[in-house]
């Protein structure tokens, strides 16, 4: 049995979260070499704005000329996102000089995420990107906020688009099994291309629904090292690869990136406390923002009841 999909990490993008993007260029470099041995298909090494005051860290805006800084493996595709807000507003001219053509860049795939009811918008762009030669993904967002009517309606726009995957992000973290499902099935009423998904862990079942999404069609899906990323996480890399390597039988060699971990990914863990906790799942459960949550435990002053009782009322209070 062959690995029938793409993994794509997106760990120095949706980590930074955490760190306000500033991951150390040797620890770019490192992570970058290894993934690159692993069956790993995209790398997103961070998302793509125009600067803004105050900066942060480099992975925020990924320019090109740090891109070009960077020691990247020929055998590792590296991948970019931009977010539709960050480019409200702006001309079809302004969005376009926000790159350079393909065949200047070490970049291959441009994700845009957008919410669903900005996916005219986000079609709009992901057209002026392909037309620069990137491979596009146009990542939707909040997924599990909208009613089948509503996704059934907004989907429509998808006919007749081609773009490398389209992607859904279980941005609340409460997706089940039943949820994807019907997702698959609406989309494929309107789009017949390549189908990913982005599966946050609130509720613990970040693995889970990611093979199921496999098992109804899906062809793409993300992860990241240690599931480093905006509140309780995303899919954890390593144990991605351990059921591929069980799955598939690939006789992989996860020593290097488990080095990587202890080296580097874990402590950072340690320091800043990404993962599942019974907090994320309250918050998934009653329908909270996990970026709300992971601020909220930020708080190191609340007590267990404190934060239980900010979760109920913050979502009492929309």
């Amino acid at each position: 049995m062959e690995k029938n999909f793409k993994l794509l990490d997106c760990t120095f993008r949706d980590g930074g979260y955490y760190n306000d993007w500033f991951f150390d260029k040797t620890l770019v470099e490192e992570t970058l070499a290894v993934l690159a041995k692993l069956p790993i298909d995209f790398c997103e090494i961070g998302f793509r704005k125009y600067p803004d005051s105050p900066s942060l860290g480099d992975n925020l805006y990924t320019t090109e000329d740090y891109i070009n800084t960077l020691a990247t493996p020929q055998d590792l595709k590296l991948s970019l996102m931009c977010m539709l807000r960050h480019f409200e507003g702006l001309s079809d001219h302004q969005i376009a000089q926000a790159f350079v053509p393909k065949k200047d860049s070490k970049i291959d795939l441009i994700r845009i995420a957008s919410s669903l009811m900005e996916l005219s918008q986000s079609i709009r762009i992901g057209n002026l990107v392909k037309d620069l030669g990137y491979q596009v993904s146009l990542n939707i967002t909040h997924v599990s906020t909208f009613s089948k009517e509503s996704i059934r309606k907004e989907l429509k726009q998808l006919a007749g688009q081609n773009f490398s995957v389209i992607c859904f992000a279980d941005t609340m973290g409460n997706m089940l099994p039943g949820d994807i499902d019907e997702l698959v099935k609406v989309t494929r009423e309107y789009y017949e291309g390549e189908l990913g998904c982005h599966m946050h862990d609130n509720r613990g079942f970040a693995m889970e629904n990611s093979l199921f999404s496999l098992e109804k069609g899906m062809t793409w899906v993300d992860a990241t090292i240690t599931g480093m990323g905006r509140g309780a996480g995303n899919l954890i890399l390593e144990s991605m690869l351990i059921e591929m390597n069980q799955r598939f039988e690939m006789n992989l060699d996860l020593g290097p990136l488990l080095e990587l971990n202890e080296k580097y990914f874990w402590p950072m863990k340690q320091a800043y406390g990404w993962g599942y906790n019974p907090y994320y799942h309250l918050g998934s459960v009653i329908g909270a923002h996990p970026f709300d949550t992971q601020k909220l435990l930020a708080n190191r002053s609340l007590s267990a009841e404190q934060k239980m009782d900010s979760i109920k009322k913050g979502i009492r209070a929309k």
